[in-house]
Parts: C-alpha cells; sequence; structure tokens
C-alpha cells in the first residue's frame, strides 16, 4: 500500500447498528467518486449503500486506525448520486437535531436503494485444491450448472444449499462475491385522466352501490383535463389497483398522453396578491434568497402567489419546491400545479409504490421534473438548481419528524434555502407564534392577504356558552344556539359539519358504587369506551378488552361514561333529528373497508346532511353545501400541559371555521366553558394579531419559546427505577452546563406509555447557543435497557 491514499468517508444506510455518523473506506484506484456519490461500501458482514460525504488524500501514518484495518469502497451506484447541497442539508440536520449522520442519509435515501443491493457468486478459476465437505460440493456444483454466476437470491432460493457452505466457499477462495445494484425493471403505467364531466356525475349520482369508485371520482373531480399515473391515482385518491382497473373498464378514467398538456391559465389577481406576488418576484429573478411569511386569511389565495412565484422560477431557469401538509398532499393540489405547468410536475408521496417514488426521484435528478410537490420528507428532493422553496401551512404539527432524525421541516427548508440563496416562502392563516415573531422582528418579510380572494366572505362565527345550560339545568350536547342553527341549516336543504377532536364514545367508565375507572395494563392512561363495538380501548398502545357489564372490582352495575367522543356525538345528534342523515368520520370509522369511502361520497352527493367527526373533517375537505360548522367542545385541547396547548386550540378552530361558507354564505357556531378564554374569544373573532399579542406576552412570562429553545430528553425503561436513575445522571451532568436552564427531572404527563416508565427533563437554551451542547456522552445516551430520547425543538412535550 502507498504511503499516500485516497480515503472517503461515507454514511452508511446502517441506523440500528452505526455507533459513528460516518466511516473511513480506502477509494480504489480508478474509482472516480466525490461528496454525494452512491457507494457501496463493507460493514461488518453486509454490504450496504452508503454516501460519500467528504473524500481526501491523507498519510497512512495518519489515520486514526490500523492501516491495515480499513476496508475498500466496493462500487459506485450510477445515477443516483445526491446534490452537494443536500449533503450539506443532511449534515445540518445531523449537528442541530443530535443525530447521527446515518440515520439523516437514510432517511433522505433515494427509494428503493437498499432492496435493490444484490450479491452475485462467480465460480474462481482455476479452482483451488482444498478440500471440500458434501454440501459445499453440491453447492459449487449448482453454480456451475446455472452458468457459473448466480446471485443471493438465486441459492436462497434452493432451500437445499446452506448459506455457512457459501461462505466458507469464499474464504477457502472457489467463488468470489461481488456486489451491484439491481436495475429497475418495472415497466412504465400508461397516464390516465377523467372522462368527461356529464359521464362522472351521471355515475355519480347513481353509484351509491359502489361507493369505492365514487369516492376515487370524487378525490380526482377538481382535476379535469389533468394526467395522472396510476401510482398517483391510488396515493392522491386512497384507492386500489382493482378500483383503478373497474374505472378504466367503464371508460370513466381513460389513457392519456404520457406528455401533460397544460390546460388553465393563471386567473387575475387582486391588489393585495399582485403586490406578495411582485416582491416573491423580486427576490427570484434577482436571486436575493430573502425570507417571506404570506400571512393571509382562510380563502385569501395564497395558492394563487404560490403559483406565480414557481412560474418566475422556470423562467429564471430554476427549480421550485412546494412542500405541504400529509393531509393536504390531495389530487387538487397535484391536478392545480400539472394544470399550470404541465409534465415538469412530480410527486413525493409515500403511498406510491416503490418503483414509482424511484422514477419520480431520478426524473428530479436528471433535471425533467423541476417542480417537485410533496409533504414533509420532500425537503430531501435531490434539486441541484433551486430557486424557491414554499412551506405551506407552515405552522402544521406533522411538519416536525417524532422518529430520529426529529428534524423540523420549517427549520430544514430554511437551511436547504440559505445554502442555495433560494427565496423562502412560509404561508399560513394561523401562522406559528415562533413565526410571526420572527416576522415582526424582521428576520421574514411579512406579506399579508386580509380578505378573501373570492365574494364570499369570512363566516359568522358565534360562541355559545355551555355554563348557561348548566345554570338552566338543561345539560345537552347540543346546546340551545347550536341546535336552532342546524335546523335553519336543514331549512334551507344546506349541510353541517360537527367537530369534537375526540373519536369513541366516552373517555372512560366509572363505577358509581366504588368509584373504579379501568386503566390500561401498558400506559398510565383510563382506557377509552367504544360503545359501537362494546370494547374498551387504549388509544396510545392499541391494548383492547370487552367492556364490562359490571364492576370489575366491587361487581357494581351501576357503569356510567366519563366525557364525549364522535360516537356519543353522533348518537345525540340522530336522537334530536331523527329524520335526517347522520354520519360519522374518525379513525374507526376509517378502519373498516370502504367505509370512509362510502361516508364521503354520500356526504358529497347530499344523501347525508350532518357530519359528525374529528380533526379528519378540520381539513383537505371541501363540500359546497356545507354552510354550518359547529364545535361541539372547544375546550378540550386547553388544558393538555403543553405550552403550545392555546395556539393549538386557536389553530384548530380557526381551521375548521374555515370550512364553512366558502361557497355561500357561512356560520359557526363555538361551544365551550371557557368563553372568555384569548384562544376561544380571538378565534371567534378571526383576530390572529390579537392572539398572537396575548400569546407571546405568555411566552415571555413563562420564558419559551421563542424567547429561548428547547430541547426535551426523555428517558425510558421497563424498570421505574432505572429510569429515574438515569435521568438524574443526565441532570447532574448537563447542571455543569451554566448557560442553559434545566427544568426536571419530572415524570412525563403520561408516565408510563407502551410498558416503559418514562422520565423527562427539559432543556432552555439561550438562542445564540448551539444544541451540541446537549449532546450526552456514549455512557449516558446509550445504556442497557433504557431508551434516551433526545428531541430539539419538540413538537409535543406529553
Amino acid at each position: 500500500m502507498a504511503d499516500r491514499i485516497r480515503v472517503a468517508e461515507v454514511a452508511p444506510d446502517v441506523v440500528a447498528q452505526a455507533i459513528e455518523s460516518t466511516y473511513t473506506y480506502l477509494i480504489p484506484d480508478g474509482m472516480d467518486i466525490g461528496v454525494g456519490y452512491a457507494v457501496l461500501v463493507p460493514f461488518g458482514s453486509q454490504v450496504v449503500a452508503g454516501y460519500v460525504v467528504e473524500t481526501r488524500e491523507t498519510r497512512l501514518l495518519d489515520l486514526p486506525f490500523d492501516p491495515s484495518q480499513i476496508r475498500r469502497v466496493q462500487a459506485k451506484i450510477d445515477g443516483m448520486s445526491m446534490p452537494r447541497n443536500l449533503v450539506e442539508t443532511l449534515q445540518f440536520i445531523s449537528d442541530e437535531y443530535l443525530a447521527q449522520l446515518g440515520s439523516v442519509v437514510s432517511a433522505a435515501m433515494p427509494p428503493g436503494i437498499r432492496s435493490r443491493v444484490v450479491a452475485t457468486y462467480t465460480v474462481v478459476e482455476p479452482k483451488p485444491a482444498a478440500r471440500l465437505t458434501p454440501a459445499q460440493r453440491e453447492t459449487l456444483r449448482f453454480i456451475e450448472e446455472n452458468g457459473g454466476s448466480v446471485t443471493e437470491q438465486k441459492i436462497a432460493a434452493a432451500k437445499s444449499l446452506a448459506k455457512s457452505s457459501v461462505r466458507a466457499l469464499v474464504k477457502s477462495g472457489y467463488l468470489m462475491k461481488s456486489v451491484s445494484m439491481a436495475k429497475d425493471r418495472s415497466a412504465r403505467s400508461s397516464m390516465l385522466r377523467l372522462s368527461d364531466p356529464d359521464s362522472i356525475e351521471q355515475f355519480l349520482a347513481t353509484a351509491k352501490r359502489k361507493p369505492a369508485q365514487a369516492a376515487c371520482l370524487i378525490a380526482l373531480q377538481s382535476a379535469q383535463g389533468v394526467v395522472f399515473s396510476p401510482a398517483e391515482i391510488k396515493a392522491l385518491a386512497n384507492t386500489t389497483d382493482s378500483i383503478i382497473n373497474k374505472l378504466v373498464e367503464a371508460k370513466l378514467l381513460i389513457e392519456a398522453d404520457q406528455q401533460i398538456a397544460r390546460t388553465s391559465k393563471a386567473p387575475k389577481l387582486n391588489d393585495e396578491q399582485a403586490a406578495a406576488a411582485n416582491e416573491l418576484a423580486d427576490s427570484i429573478l434577482n436571486s436575493q434568497g430573502s425570507k417571506f411569511l404570506l400571512f393571509g386569511v382562510t380563502g385569501s389565495g395564497k395558492t394563487e402567489v404560490y403559483f406565480r412565484a414557481v412560474a418566475e422560477t422556470l423562467s429564471a431557469g430554476k427549480q421550485a419546491l412546494y412542500i405541504v401538509p400529509e393531509i393536504a398532499l390531495t389530487a387538487q393540489v397535484v391536478s392545480q400545479l400539472r394544470s399550470r405547468f404541465g409534465s415538469v410536475v412530480a410527486v413525493m408521496h409515500s403511498a406510491m409504490s416503490e418503483g414509482e417514488r424511484l422514477r419520480n426521484w431520478r426524473r428530479i435528478r436528471n433535471g425533467e421534473a423541476p417542480v417537485v410537490l410533496g409533504a414533509r420528507s420532500a425537503i430531501f428532493a435531490p434539486l441541484e438548481n433551486i430557486g424557491l422553496i414554499i412551506v405551506d401551512e407552515e405552522h402544521e404539527s406533522s411538519y416536525k419528524q417524532d422518529n430520529v432524525p426529529r428534524y423540523h421541516t420549517r427549520a430544514v427548508a430554511e437551511h436547504r434555502a440559505l445554502i442555495t440563496n433560494a427565496t423562502l416562502v412560509l404561508g399560513s392563516a394561523t401562522p406559528d407564534v415562533e413565526t410571526y415573531h420572527r416576522a415582526q422582528t424582521g428576520q421574514l418579510r411579512l406579506l399579508e392577504l386580509t380578505k378573501r380572494a373570492t365574494k364570499e366572505r369570512l363566516p359568522d362565527v358565534e360562541v355559545a356558552d355551555l355554563r348557561e345550560n348548566y345554570r338552566n339545568k338543561v345539560p345537552s350536547i347540543l346546546g340551545q344556539e347550536l341546535r336552532a342553527a342546524i335546523e335553519d341549516t336543514l331549512l334551507r336543504n344546506e349541510q353541517a359539519i360537527l367537530f369534537i377532536n375526540r373519536r369513541a364514545y366516552a373517555s372512560s367508565l366509572l363505577c358509581r358504587d366504588c368509584g373504579h375507572v379501568p386503566h390500561c395494563e401498558k400506559c398510565s392512561v383510563s382506557l377509552t369506551f367504544h360503545r359501537a363495538t362494546k370494547r374498551l380501548k387504549c388509544h396510545h398502545c392499541g391494548h383492547e378488552e370487552r367492556a364490562p357489564e359490571t364492576c370489575r372490582k366491587c361487581g357494581g352495575a351501576r357503569l356510567r361514561t366519563l366525557g364525549l367522543g364522535t360516537e356519543k356525538v353522533e348518537e345525540a345528534v340522530q336522537k334530536e333529528f331523527p329524520e335526517v342523515s347522520v354520519s360519522r368520520l374518525d379513525r374507526d370509522v376509517a378502519q373498516r373497508k370502504g367505509a370512509i369511502e362510502q361516508v364521503l361520497t354520500d356526504f358529497h352527493e347530499g344523501r347525508t346532511s350532518i357530519l359528525v367527526g374529528t380533526q379528519m373533517v378540520a381539513k383537505g375537505l371541501d363540500f359546497p353545501r356545507v354552510s354550518l360548522v359547529g364545535v361541539i367542545a372547544a375546550d378540550t385541547g386547553l388544558f393538555i400541559p403543553d405550552y403550545r396547548s392555546t395556539e393549538r386550540t386557536f389553530q384548530v378552530l380557526t381551521q375548521v371555521a374555515g370550512r364553512a361558507g366558502r361557497h355561500r354564505p357561512g356560520r359557526v357556531v363555538i361551544q365551550t366553558f371557557q368563553p372568555d378564554h384569548p384562544a376561544i374569544v380571538f378565534a371567534a373573532k378571526q383576530n390572529y394579531r390579537d392572539f398572537f399579542e396575548s400569546e407571546i406576552a405568555d411566552r415571555g412570562d413563562a420564558g419559551y419559546p421563542p424567547f429561548v429553545r428547547l430541547v426535551n430528553i426523555v428517558v425510558s425503561s421497563a424498570d421505574r427505577s432505572v429510569a429515574v436513575g438515569v435521568a438524574d445522571d443526565i441532570s447532574k451532568h448537563l447542571k455543569r452546563i451554566e448557560s442553559m436552564t434545566l427544568v426536571g427531572p419530572a415524570d412525563c404527563a403520561i408516565e408510563r406509555l407502551k410498558s416503559q416508565w418514562r422520565r423527562h427533563l427539559l432543556v432552555k437554551l439561550p438562542l445564540h447557543e448551539r444544541t451540541s451542547l446537549v449532546n450526552l456522552p456514549h455512557s449516558l445516551a446509550k445504556q442497557k435497557n433504557v431508551t434516551v430520547k433526545i428531541d430539539v425543538d419538540p413538537g409535543s412535550l406529553m
């Protein structure tokens, strides 16, 4: 080996096993690789894919380990390289969110790269003289009879062959093992589009017995003239190949040209939209890399401003990344982009097949699709020349990744925009308090849309004080105001949505004789009562059991329900309006095959007049006949032990109110026991600014973001004493650092979850401090029978 060698620092795709972030490999002579290249490298007894994050020339003596131990890069994976700006973004996530670089690389890997790693065994000539066992001779004969070279999968399929024999033949020199990437042999599907509108409407009017087909067409109905692949239709309409084939047979979906024609023209902007679009255009065309908050009321036309910015980006020869919350990634959004910009739009959606996602990834990497639309993971799109990044509904909690690496999409988008000099646009009708504070302090440029883009005005909002019902001794799920509003709505042959953010029938069962409440055996929570199935369930770990008819503790028969959920509301509404069809939409309904399609189809076609649901009905649904939204209990999220509970209540009330009056005058009735609470008062007035002033004052007094950064450290163990001990050790270690404030350790709000006892410490960091201060030594972070989770900028403190 020469005195000087070329080496690569590689982040391998081995999340569970890797201790270090990167590993050093020898670059073989003649192999041309650089930062961002995909490679195959040996890792333990495996060969895995990884990405090069650094290359350098070094002396053997300068290696921090025995030079004889260095292993070689086995192969370069063509067509799978990442742009340098993406590699730098992955390093940022690793540093900022205290995640191993390998885990970050794994999150950004092209789809299907793991499953395409293929090992091949080839017979070596001339053969060595080593003695072989009967099993080894049989293995060697099998490979020779198959042309002298076979894949690992083919050997595994021959069940009579032992893996140990293959390893022994490699070790003794009879076989040579090589590793490569299998080619994508999946055929490209034909493209599809909707048939003519009259045929679609005729089918929907008579499709009561075909709800799955009807639901698919309803999901695509706004996409007239737009072309989709079958995989996109499956993902966006939440349907199956079978349903798509039936719609093709019925000529309701028809084959279309692969080249997607542009079918729509840009509408005229109002003065506010035009002013916002012009500011974005200046930033894009002059490569200013400015950061904007587009703050607009629901229905104010933010989407059209985004589209003008995308058009300017394409005109400048650059690429656009358009990120939406998962729930908003609908056929409507895709069709709007496709109808405006044609085939240059690629969709990144986790529900698509692996092959389809890989094809899209390659289209993006090759520059064939300069507009990318997707949810959280689209931040890893392999775009080389980014000119614009849009994060729509930037306040959504789904932008925070729950699992390793625990990044926040908004922050990552801002960093990627920074290093590419791209324009960043964060959009919302209810911005995150931290985001709006940054706009107020000049860190973001504020663009405002204060009125709806259409002629329809914002709905009238009324707060109904539930305390009055109890004072008058007439407690009811439906207060007088909401009941009257529903009656008026039904008289006008319009529809109502009733919202409560809690599923099931009741939050618990209570024995009135002894006070016993059934609890989960694995979690520190009471079991939720589902009357429809007569089951008690834990919504955290999935445990369920049959609901008792008598108390299991004292045998008493006086069991009563506490609290309410969607089942109980549905029952009460049906009892109050027996002549009206009422449906329910929540996760329990969605789990039944075909049920969600039936509910949505019936409501869309007017066969159902009232829809009761959880947050599933609060976002992403647009029904023309809905003129009333009723909030059954606005207080349910107000007193969760999390500093964001007030903000999230305000946001969900504002968002759910936006379901009313989109196509006709609308009305919202909010029922509450807290009519004077700021979240209720300002949501009713749809007054974000006054809400912000109230909330930011509370945050400042309590020392919470945006005035500090938070890091939540959660210690979990099946043994409570172990969790307590490790949390105490971490506390002692962190107390040595003077620049941080430490709260705890204390039990988590849900002390026991999935059989794990949980303690947490909340670290408050000054804004100028690096999060690396909280990085724990290996002896504390990695211990037997204990899990230590470090969550930077946590989405929840529960």
